[in-house]
Formats: structure tokens, C-alpha cells, sequence
């Protein structure tokens, strides 16, 4: 199969939690501790995301089955196709920014950890799947920690040179940060779950309403890199995805019928587009139906949530 993205997360992807955005408006600065969760959703989420298993929950398509849902006369297949699962990873884990930009954190709560390992514990919820940090922070802002999703645990370390990195952690903010006026502000966390990691970065840019990821994804001895922008036009969140010479753009958009989602592609130099809906099925499974259109072409594509690597794994024990 064709590799499409890697990500975010992330993705190294993406991610605003409450708190320290910047005067001007138009500029959508994180601060430290909407940084640390963004980040941590992007690599978490896409280190847990098993595009091999096409369904959440138990169900599972035979091979036959697979073969007749997937593939078309080879004259009428798209250049999507072939990537559709892992697009479908991507759809389910980008979905929380086309609905709310980076504000989709801002629910994201510090508690009393409870982990006597680490001093503090940051906790949220997207997509009903709850997110846990346990970290320590240096002197310097260097963060180190485990990320919780469900049953699975990520090794986190981050590099934080945010002007309020004093701030992490603590929330009070007492002293100013000091810095030479050339430092870059940034933060730079790696995710690693045995030998799969992925690193993203988030920088400060001065000018812009856009917020920018870049990623560096290792899974199974593979490396990619992608670039992820959120930005905001017409007051809809646009996704941006480019990964080698391919390039995605996601973003939702309210029709007559109801909400959808859409997606402009560039694949192996091929323009497309997808109009992606959302159900749940009777036993309350997440389903996204793809209506590609690639020139005179239109083929439709159904896909459930994906599986977590951490379910896959229970079930092979």
C-alpha cells in the first residue's frame, strides 16, 4: 500500500487548551500547557491509531469481503484508494481541530497527580477517550513523563523554550522569564512506545492566524516527515496536511442535510475530492462514508473508527 501520511500528530500534529493566547487576535500563539497537551494528542494519537484494523470494536471484515468493499475495475480505481485506511486515521484523529481549531483542549485540567513518580498530572477528553500526562519539569523546562490512553503507555519528553514555560506545571507564574531575544520559541516532544516514536514540534511565529506542527514519524523501521497547518478561514477550521509531494486538505462544512466534512487531495500528482460523512451504526460504532471524486471518476468507500494499537495487541494475546 501507498504511504500517504504520517502524522500528529500527530501528527506529530496539532493542537489551543484554556489559557495564554496572545493580545493580538489574529495570532494563535499556545502557551506551555495547551502545547504539551496539543502535542501530546497529535503523537499519542497517531502512535496508538492501527490502520491495519479498519473497524472499532470487534468487528472485522473478511478477506473476501475486504477485497469487495476496497477494490474497483482497475480502470475506474483512484489514486486515494489504496491509501484510505490510513486517511481514515487521519480524518478521525484531525476531526476534533476541523470542529474546534485548537481550542479543542480547552477542557484539559491539572490535578494532584497521583503517581508518586511525577509532580503533576494533566488530564482531557477528546472523542470520548480520555488522555493522561503524569511529568516532571527541570530547571531548564525539560518536561519528562508517560502519556496515558486507555491501557497504553507513551515514554514523553519535551523541549519547552515558550516564554512561559516557568509557568508549566505550577500555574502561578511568579517569576518572568528571561531570555536572549534571538531564542527560538518552541516546544519539541517525542513519543515512544517500543521502538515506534514520534517527534513534533511547535515554533512561534510572529505574524499569522495559523498554527504550524511539523512531524517526524518512525513506525515499524520507517521514517517519514509531515507539516500540519490549522488555520481559520470564513470561521471554518482548515486542516493542512503535506507529506512528500502529497497534500491534504480537510475541513467541515454545514450543508442543507447537516454538518459534512471535505477533503482536497493531491496524490501522486492527481487532484481529488472527498465528501466524508459521519454516523453510528445500531450497535454505536463511528462510521465514515468517503464519496471520492477524482476527475470522471466516483467510487464510494465506508470506514469505521480506527482501532487503537492497544486493543490490536489484546486481541493477538
Amino acid at each position: 500500500m501507498k504511504k500517504i501520511l504520517s502524522l500528529i500528530v500527530a501528527v506529530t500534529i496539532v493542537f489551543a487548551l484554556a489559557g495564554c493566547k496572545t493580545n493580538d487576535s489574529d495570532n494563535e500563539t499556545l502557551s506551555s500547557k495547551e502545547t504539551l497537551a496539543t502535542l501530546s494528542y497529535l503523537s499519542g494519537g497517531f502512535l496508538d491509531s492501527d490502520p491495519t484494523e479498519n473497524m472499532s470494536g470487534d468487528f472485522t471484515l473478511s478477506s473476501e469481503e475486504f477485497a469487495q468493499l476496497t477494490t474497483t475495475e482497475e480502470d475506474d480505481e483512484t489514486e486515494i484508494e489504496e491509501e484510505i485506511d490510513q486517511v481514515n486515521v487521519y480524518m478521525h484523529r484531525l476531526k476534533t481541530f476541523m470542529n474546534n481549531g485548537t481550542d479543542s483542549f480547552g477542557s484539559a485540567v491539572e490535578q494532584e497527580s497521583d503517581n508518586e513518580l511525577y509532580e503533576f498530572m494533566l488530564t482531557f477528553t477528546i472523542d470520548e477517550e480520555e488522555y493522561v500526562i503524569y511529568y516532571n519539569v527541570d530547571e531548564e523546562g525539560t518536561i519528562t513523563g508517560i502519556l496515558l490512553i486507555g491501557e497504553v503507555e507513551y515514554t514523553i519528553e519535551a523541549v519547552n523554550t515558550l516564554e512561559d514555560k516557568l509557568q508549566l506545571g505550577d500555574g502561578e507564574g511568579e517569576e518572568e522569564q528571561e531570555e536572549e531575544s534571538d531564542t527560538e520559541h518552541k516546544m519539541v516532544l517525542i513519543a515512544t512506545n517500543g521502538d515506534d516514536s514520534i517527534e513534533v514540534t511547535y515554533k512561534v511565529e510572529e505574524e499569522g492566524a495559523e498554527t504550524k506542527f511539523n512531524m517526524v514519524k518512525n513506525i515499524n523501521g520507517v521514517q517519514t516527515t509531515a507539516f500540519l497547518k490549522i488555520s481559520n478561514e470564513d470561521n471554518e477550521h482548515k486542516i493542512v496536511v503535506r507529506e512528500n509531494e502529497n497534500e491534504y486538505a480537510f475541513k467541515r462544512e454545514q450543508e442543507e442535510e447537516g454538518m459534512v466534512y471535505k477533503l482536497q487531495y493531491q496524490v501522486n500528482g492527481v487532484e481529488g475530492e472527498v465528501r466524508i460523512t459521519e454516523t453510528t451504526d445500531e450497535e454505536g460504532q463511528v462510521m465514515y462514508q468517503y464519496r471520492i471524486k477524482e476527475g470522471n471518476k466516483e467510487v464510494d468507500v465506508e470506514r469505521g473508527k480506527p482501532s487503537s494499537r492497544g486493543k490490536a495487541k489484546e486481541k493477538q494475546v
